[in-house]
């Protein structure tokens, strides 16, 4: 073997086999350490989900479209409708909280809210508040429903026009007063809303058919409603009963003269009220009609005055010319005493009709004078009382043995 030559390996220490490092297992390290993240996430959510509520309750989100959120009109539409002030807090505190679900997407309890106030301040906005939020749930007929509330009072208001206008499924036309009758309604948990100045057509197809609708009484101040059955038939003979607000006969109830013949009647609701008629044929009779109901506009220009509180002031010398609309119809008014000693009330009834009662009233409201004598017609009553000056004092006049018509009155 040459010097140069390699060695051979079996000249050579053994060689040392190559150790391949095996990566040891960490048993002591859980999963749970190495997904750290899954927790810190989960506690994340949660406190961004707990934050975003307690946010909410600082400031509510955005209305929903159409939603009247301000107290006021509700403030303004009792007085305006009813003709006295909102007599609770209470009422609008509640409007207010309604508000607030509505503006956070609960529509169900600000609808409960809103349903609870409609049955004591029965004024538009609130039913207006109604039908835009039964719309937002998708609940088309209770939204129509509540939105022919609001045109039965008035027929123009125009939060009611635009949101027809605009919201999906809906149209300009969609809550119209309706043109027929619509069975089944024969009580009056189940009759027709009607609005005033609109014709409605209906039938009484069998001798036991009734029909009922019902219709909402004019704003402040209180007015003379007339109700007209036009018989559309030679053979009914109709006939007609008003109910209150709680379905009571008022008492008030009118037939028509025979078959074929039409029959009217009116009557005095108080303003923004409830009221029922019941159409029936008389005898067993049947066929074809057509129902009005027609505001008179019969209030003099001194309403509202039908109680102590609401008395109209008047002028010491000036006579004034009023009206009183039918027997339960009163009007006060209120004057002051321009002298210390002695002052006159005179009233007299016009046109043959009314029989004038007079009273006056002390500054603390107490009666210190009554003008009441007999019932002749057209009678001109007077009373002189005491008073002292720049006091005031209140005069009420009513129709006696419920006689009603326009009269006249002087205080000097």
């Amino acid at each position: 073997m040459t010097p140069d030559a390699p060695s051979s390996p079996d000249s050579v220490a053994p060689v040392r086999p190559l150790r391949v490092r095996k990566k040891k297992r960490r048993h002591g390290r859980s999963r749970i350490l190495r997904d750290w993240w899954i927790p810190a996430l989960l506690v994340a959510v949660a406190a961004a989900i707990l934050g975003v509520r307690y946010l909410s309750h600082l400031k509510p989100m955005g209305q929903v479209a159409g939603y009247i959120s301000n107290s006021e009109i509700l403030t303004q539409e009792y007085l305006q409708y009813e003709g006295k002030p909102l007599p609770s807090l209470a009422a609008e505190q509640q409007f207010q909280e309604a508000s607030v679900l509505a503006g956070k997407g609960d529509y169900r309890g600000a609808v409960q809210m809103l349903e609870s106030l409609a049955r004591h301040y029965a004024v538009p906005v609130i039913f207006h508040d109604l039908g835009v939020l039964y719309a937002q749930v998708d609940d088309r007929d209770r939204a129509l429903q509540a939105f022919r509330e609001v045109l039965a009072r008035d027929a123009n208001y125009a939060p009611t026009q635009l949101s027809l206008n605009s919201l999906r499924g809906f149209g300009p036309h969609a809550a119209d007063p309706p043109i027929a009758e619509s069975e089944p309604n024969s009580t009056y948990l189940t009759a027709n809303l009607i609005s005033l100045g609109a014709t409605v057509v209906g039938e009484i197809s069998t001798p036991d058919d009734v029909d009922c609708f019902r219709f909402i009484a004019p704003q402040s101040p209180r007015d003379v409603l007339q109700i007209e059955i036009k018989s559309q038939s030679v053979s009914l003979a109709p006939k007609i009963t008003v109910y209150d607000a709680s379905g009571h006969p008022t008492g008030e109830t009118a037939e028509s003269a025979g078959p074929g013949a039409g029959v009217s009647l009116l009557l005095s609701p108080p303003p923004n009220s409830t009221n029922y008629v019941e159409v029936a044929g008389t005898h067993g009779t049947s066929g074809p009609y057509a129902i009005l109901v027609t505001a008179t506009h019969a209030f003099d220009r001194f309403e509202p005055d039908d109680d102590i509180a609401s008395a109209h002031a008047i002028a010491v010398g000036r006579e004034i010319d009023a009206n009183i609309m039918t027997a339960e119809d009163t009007d006060f008014y209120s004057f002051v005493a321009d002298h210390t000693g002695k002052m006159v009330v005179t009233v007299e009834g016009q046109a043959g009709s009314l029989t004038p009662g007079v009273a006056v009233f002390g500054p603390t409201r107490q009666p210190i004078a009554y003008v009441v004598t007999g019932a002749e017609k057209d009678r001109k009553l007077s009373r002189s009382f005491d008073v002292e000056e720049h006091q005031t004092y209140y005069v009420q006049v009513w129709g006696q043995t419920k006689s009603s018509g326009p009269y006249t009155l002087l205080i000097q």
